[in-house]
């Protein structure tokens, strides 16, 4: 088949004319970190390889190049939450309520230093870290407070925490059983990113095999025992900030 009829073979036909025109052989060659030359533009020729169905499909369904859900974003619009929590539990309850009030759908708490090293706040280790970048959390009463006049198993709960995801998350269904909100019932999301912590910060408080370990047990619980709860998220810009090369990212 010739150019003219083939669509392919004319797109290549007319890439090479642009390329010539504007020179672009003269232009300064751009690479990935890897060495993976970047062309300047992208045509269907590219892709020609790909094949819809095996590396494309539809979305909500293998291989989820085009997401996890049937209409991503036009079902659901996304959820937007700001990252808080400071001094004490009661006064990041009250900004919580704050936040709801104002039409805020979801909680995603910060926390400090020592929570994050599992000190508690009377620990000598954690003097003067307390409250300072985030709420000091070290028993389910603190989740408790948090949540205290907010609908707590409706609201969905994002946990910034890594190495001790299991222990935060056991709060978190121990304060929901007091309230009458059954573990299955809890929405809500947590980091669980032992490998992030390892590369990018100074929080692990186990050696790297044991925390792989915890955060494998806490993603199976999770898949027997809470369904609207996502236990895991891939913390990559993380890794990539702490000198991760593409590919370990």
């Amino acid at each position: 088949m010739d150019s003219d009829h083939d669509p392919i073979m004319a797109i290549q036909k007319q890439e090479e004319r642009w390329s010539q025109t504007n020179r672009l052989d003269q232009s300064p060659k751009v690479t990935t970190d890897f060495g993976i030359e970047v062309k300047a533009a992208y045509t269907p020729a590219d892709v020609q390889h790909l094949d819809f169905l095996r590396d494309i499909g539809f979305p909500g369904e293998y291989p989820f190049t085009r997401g996890p859900y049937p209409e991503m974003s036009r079902h659901k619009p996304w959820r937007y939450s700001v990252f808080s929590g400071f001094d004490t539990p009661e006064e990041t309850n009250r900004r919580w309520r704050f936040l709801y009030e104002a039409g805020q759908p979801a909680f995603s708490i910060v926390y400090d230093l020592p929570s994050h090293m599992g000190l508690d706040p009377d620990d000598p280790l954690a003097a003067d870290e307390v409250g300072r970048v985030g709420i000091p959390v070290c028993s389910a009463q603190d989740i408790e407070v948090v949540f205290e006049g907010l609908p707590l198993g409706t609201a969905p709960f994002y946990s910034n925490m890594e190495t001790l995801a299991a222990l935060i998350v056991a709060m978190y269904i121990a304060a929901g059983e007091k309230r009458g909100v059954p573990a299955a019932k809890l929405p809500g999301s947590i980091s669980n990113d032992p490998l992030s912590t390892a590369i990018s910060k100074s929080t692990a408080v186990f050696p790297i095999r044991h925390s792989l370990r915890l955060a494998c047990d806490l993603i199976e619980y999770s898949c027997r025992h809470l369904p609207k709860f996502y236990p895991l998220q891939i913390k990559g810009i993380n890794m990539s900030e702490g000198g991760a090369s593409m590919v370990q990212e």
